[in-house]
């Protein structure tokens, strides 16, 4: 189960049942306990559950999305439980073995191992705003975040739709702190051309540019601030990267990168200031980043 194609053939032999919110869920009917008397597997405490341990709780489920997001509209995941609650196992389709393996850690994390000690009370949030175009649809999404004070705008191919986003963000909400994500899709000279006129109105860019060679150019060109995502999480080792001069602050996602003990240890390593984000995890997921 380290990767999608596993995961895939595993949900191939569960059957859909849909909730009263439409959610589809799917539950292995030859290999497991009845719902009604399910409990979690004998070996309780164990910290490195087998495979049989995992499928025995195992539920598959596809999630709408409210908004198209990366190009899709539902988000399929594997919960499973264990002696310490609930644990997620949702890599991207395209994700290979290694990258999804980092996914399964964090999920038999959550359900297998102690939880972490909470470090903090409560947490601020931001909006994230996809590249929708509507000042209708924009104004429709980030009343999804009440009380939030920073928006989080996902920038696409097109850079007039990416600055009339952005100017009617502002124009919604005039006080908002504006963070722009590129996913890594712009050469060092794109970046600069679309940044230089913004740099200096929003709090940071997250992963401008692909590597980090490219992005320790960029701000030699470019006095802004750059959040570090895809090349650390996507590192085979991320302890032994150098940021030095490639970021200000690190963008940490628990489930890809193993969970929360890897992303501290990620944090401590590096001593620059941090952003927990998620990663379109369901709320089993996401209550493992809010507890990072």
């Amino acid at each position: 189960m380290s990767n999608n194609s596993q995961a895939m053939r595993l949900s191939s032999s569960i059957s859909p049942k849909k909730d009263k919110r439409g959610a589809m869920h799917t539950r292995r009917s030859a290999h497991l306990i009845s719902d009604d008397s399910r409990s979690v597997p004998k070996t309780r405490g164990t910290m490195n559950p087998d495979l049989s341990e995992i499928l025995a709780t195992l539920h598959v489920l596809r999630l709408p999305m409210r908004t198209k997001f990366r190009g899709i509209e539902s988000r399929e995941v594997a919960l499973f439980e264990g002696p310490y609650g609930w644990g997620e196992f949702s890599p991207f389709l395209e994700y290979g073995a290694v990258e999804s393996s980092r996914w399964l850690q964090a999920g038999i994390e959550a359900a297998f191992q102690p939880q972490v000690p909470n470090l903090r009370s409560k947490v601020a949030i931001n909006a994230t705003l996809p590249a929708v175009d509507s000042e209708a649809e924009i104004e429709r999404i980030l009343s999804w975040y009440p009380g939030a004070k920073t928006v989080k705008i996902k920038v696409a191919e097109d850079h007039s739709r990416n600055i009339a986003r952005i100017e009617q963000v502002r124009r919604l909400f005039p006080s908002i702190a504006i963070r722009l994500d590129l996913n890594g899709e712009m050469s060092v000279n794109e970046a600069i051309t679309f940044l230089e006129p913004l740099a200096k109105s929003i709090e940071y860019v997250e992963q401008p540019c692909e590597s980090i060679e490219e992005l320790r150019e960029l701000k030699k060109r470019l006095d802004i601030k750059v959040a570090a995502d895809e090349v650390v999480r996507k590192s085979e080792d991320p302890l032994a990267l150098d940021l030095e001069g490639a970021a200000d602050l690190i963008i940490l996602k628990s489930s890809p990168l193993g969970g929360i003990r890897s992303a501290m240890k990620i944090a401590e390593h590096f001593s620059l200031p941090v952003v927990v984000s998620s990663a379109l995890e369901s709320a089993v997921g996401i209550s493992q980043g809010i507890r990072l």
